[in-house]
């Protein structure tokens, strides 16, 4: 599966888009593959970004509770994190969850899709982007 940025549209092949994303915590990384998850309510990152983003004690942020398909349920804890995406910064809620270590990045509804637009166009498979005024 790959991206291909063509402006404010991404190209992608399979059956997930993966954006790229740059954290800009108190040790900043290159960008990473996150993947754009609109079942997702919140946005979420992998307990291995912690420190990246700037996080001491992931249990000092809000208190949620995930539930993922198969009914499993797991503490979390929503963060602001800030991160730079197609050039600009956005500060987003993320919620990082130490019960699930191998969670993927999801780009979800609370914490990216409210800061943004996007159209996508499944069968050609590009996904336009642009920014929320």
């Amino acid at each position: 599966m790959t991206f291909e940025s063509i402006g404010r549209e991404f190209t992608y092949s399979g059956h997930k888009i993966f954006l790229p994303v740059r954290i800009l915590g108190s040790r900043a990384r290159p960008a990473i593959e996150m993947t754009l998850d609109t079942g997702a309510a919140v946005t979420m990152l992998n307990t291995e970004l912690l420190t990246a983003a700037g996080v001491a004690d992931v249990r000092s942020g809000e208190h949620i509770v995930l539930r993922i398909a198969n009914d499993d349920e797991q503490d979390a804890w929503i963060h602001p994190v800030r991160i730079e995406f197609m050039g600009r910064e956005m500060i987003i809620d993320a919620a990082f969850c130490p019960g699930w270590p191998h969670m993927k990045n999801l780009l979800g509804m609370r914490g990216f899709f409210d800061q943004i637009r996007f159209t996508l166009d499944h069968r050609n498979r590009i996904v336009h982007i642009e920014p929320n005024a």
